[in-house]
């Protein structure tokens, strides 16, 4: 952890009564889930801005623990009790804040969360597999090439558009962005925080769903896996599919993603 505690940029998203978060994935910012908020009028969202990201201080390299401490800093900030929603990396630091601050927690959405350490223990020849193609991207990082890391990191994760059709300015934020990628990977696959030995999961008594794009499985099965062995461990969690989506299904999909959560959690 740092010795001071994580500051984060954050902005409000929607007007209604009831107290969110909206938390984005890697190389994104806050702002991008306008759309979900919009298609969630009863709530007023928290959107902070995770560290190497928007307007938030980047993370120091080599530092370990970003992801519980950007956590903590999220719960800080939350109205209680607040209705959490997180995509992609955002998911897995919205998982962190239902375990380490469950009460600041009403309900939670994860949303394609990539907690690979799930799919290690469940799935290890599908975990095996994807990791072996992350490995590229994480090399790239490793060896200071940014901009093929982040290249490789939106062509597999991203909205499906061209590299080369991306203005260069945002190219380049988003290769400045890549180091917070790599500092991420303990936390995710090797499960530094216990989520799995401790069963912190099973004890979990927040009404929770867990997201799913039903493209996403043609080109990440390991995604599955994840999804899956999460809604197994968490008590009375609910597993879905947003028809036609892949893993952006926030924002390409943000009535859908709406629905869903609305239909499958109690009193949201």
């Amino acid at each position: 952890m740092l010795d001071t505690p994580l500051t984060l940029a954050s902005q409000t998203l929607g007007t209604g009564a009831k107290s969110g978060a909206l938390i984005h994935c890697t190389l994104t910012h806050g702002g991008v889930l306008k759309g979900l908020a919009n298609a969630l009028p009863s709530h007023h969202f928290l959107a902070p801005d995770l560290p190497n990201h928007g307007k938030s201080a980047d993370w120091p390299l080599g530092k370990e623990g970003m992801q519980g401490a950007a956590a903590s800093a999220i719960a800080a900030m939350l109205d209680a009790p607040a209705d959490v929603i997180g995509h992609s990396f955002g998911a897995t630091v919205a998982l962190r804040i239902a375990v380490m601050h469950p009460e600041k927690v009403r309900t939670l959405t994860l949303i394609e969360p990539v907690s690979g350490a799930v799919a290690r223990v469940d799935e290890p020849e599908i975990a095996a597999a994807h990791e072996v193609e992350a490995m590229e991207m994480l090399s790239a990082i490793h060896a200071g090439d940014l901009a093929g890391a982040a290249y490789l990191f939106t062509r597999d994760w991203g909205l499906g558009r061209p590299w080369d059709t991306i203005p260069e300015e945002a190219r380049a934020k988003m290769a400045a962005q890549m180091p917070f990628v790599a500092a991420s990977q303990a936390e995710i696959f090797d499960d530094t925080p216990g989520l799995l030995t401790s069963g912190a999961l099973e004890r979990l008594v927040i009404p929770t769903l867990v997201l799913e794009g039903a493209e996403t499985a043609k080109r990440h099965p390991v995604m599955r896996a994840i999804c899956t062995g999460l809604a197994r461990r968490i008590p009375g969690a609910k597993h879905a599919l947003v028809d036609g989506a892949g893993h952006m299904a926030p924002l390409t999909h943000p009535d859908a993603v709406a629905q869903l959560i609305q239909e499958n959690l109690p009193g949201f």
